[in-house]
């Protein structure tokens, strides 16, 4: 037997209309028959849940285990929304101190790009969705990516969806949406593994380089979980000249 038709109209703000190719079409009307809790209502229509902080219903603050009810008013937030409000459930999980971050396996370009500033970035190409979620709850990494899917794992807790398509503006984006600036250390970390390298002797790397590389006052750098050295030829200048080309774009 048929249930009886019920409806409740839900409305995204702000960066969440993102998820929606027009921002008109994140005003909805929902129908159903049967309930269902208001996560799963948000993430039907691929909003993840890692980027909601508040929601009201009948302007009255909710969690994710609200079971929607026929007449429902719904508003979904994110962060930066009703600052002045000290009456609602904050759901936006926020990371206390430096960020880390955890890229999936589509955005190698992303993790190495983002060690240049000297983040910690976790990535490997082998990672599947589940080891990268367990990796996020464990270690408290941010999860970058551009999976939808992947973000809406219940057990995922810091997530965020990467809007931009283009590689040389995801970095960028990284930068602005987590205001890092104060973070960027620039070439302290190794940018294949992600682990922190330190400065070593000449005397260390001269049987490893060929000799044009030992210029007067050259500097070189060891990473131990790679057994990698870097050091300041061309590669690094062009490398500081686009970093702080996007530096200069983001003051």
């Amino acid at each position: 037997m048929k249930g009886i038709e019920k409806k409740v109209s839900i409305k995204f703000y702000g960066s969440l209309q993102d998820f929606f190719k027009n921002k008109s079409s994140s005003k909805i009307e929902h129908k159903f028959l049967d309930s269902r809790s208001i996560k799963d209502l948000i993430e039907s229509y691929n909003v993840p849940h890692t980027e909601v902080d508040v929601i009201l219903v009948n302007n009255k603050s909710v969690d994710f285990s609200y079971l929607i009810k026929d007449g429902d008013s719904i508003k979904v937030y994110p962060p930066g929304y009703l600052s002045e409000r000290t009456d609602v459930k904050r759901l936006y999980k926020q990371v206390r101190g430096e960020p880390k971050f955890i890229c999936d396996v589509h955005l190698g370009t992303l993790a190495r790009n983002l060690r240049k500033f000297g983040l910690d970035v976790r990535y490997d190409n082998s990672f599947s969705d589940e080891t990268i979620a367990e990796i996020s709850v464990k270690e408290k990494r941010i999860i970058l990516t551009r999976d939808i899917g992947l973000l809406k794992r219940k057990e995922v807790r810091y997530g965020y969806f990467v809007r931009s398509e283009i590689t040389d503006d995801q970095a960028k984006e990284i930068l602005e949406n987590f205001k890092l600036v104060k973070y960027i250390k620039p070439f302290t970390r190794c940018l294949d593994c992600g682990n922190k390298i330190k400065r070593i002797s000449r005397k260390i790397v001269k049987t490893k380089l060929p000799d044009h590389t030992f210029e007067e006052g050259m500097i070189f750098f060891y990473c131990s979980n790679c057994d990698k050295i870097y050091w300041e030829g061309s590669h690094v200048l062009r490398m500081w000249e686009g970093l702080k080309f996007l530096l200069k774009s983001l003051s």
